[in-house]
Formats: structure tokens, sequence, C-alpha cells
């Protein structure tokens, strides 16, 4: 988890704005509803996200930072 927390931290914010940007945009939910429906997906996209962009050469070095691992023979 150590090695990852930079990386979520880093896409947690697209998760949180975006999914708070389409829920007072397009629903009439009250906002108390809005903010745990932030916090579920913020839990469940943010790691899932990361995994993904971290799994893409191009967006892990990008959007991450994190260059090419080498391998230890």
């Amino acid at each position: 988890m150590t090695k990852s927390s930079f990386g979520i931290y880093i896409v947690h914010y697209l998760v949180v704005l975006s999914t708070c940007y389409y829920l007072k945009l397009y629903t009439s939910l009250p906002v108390f509803a809005i903010y745990l429906i932030a916090i579920v997906s913020v839990l469940i996209i943010s790691p899932t996200l990361y995994e993904l962009l971290r799994r893409i050469p191009i967006l892990r070095t990008l959007i991450l930072g994190i260059k090419k691992e080498k391998i230890k023979a």
C-alpha cells in the first residue's frame, strides 16, 4: 500500500471531481446522498483506476511519474 499511496492520492482528485460534478449536474439527489456516493466511488474507483494506469507504460510515466521498473535477476 505504501508504494501505491501517492498514485491513489493523485488519481482520487479526478474521481472526486468527476463524480460530484456529474451527480450535481444530472441528478436532483440531496447533498448528503451525493456525499455518500462520492465516498463510495472514491474508495472503489481510485485504486482500480490507479492499477489500470500503472499497467499502461505511457500513462504510467505521464500521469503517475513512475518510470519502467528494472527486473532484478
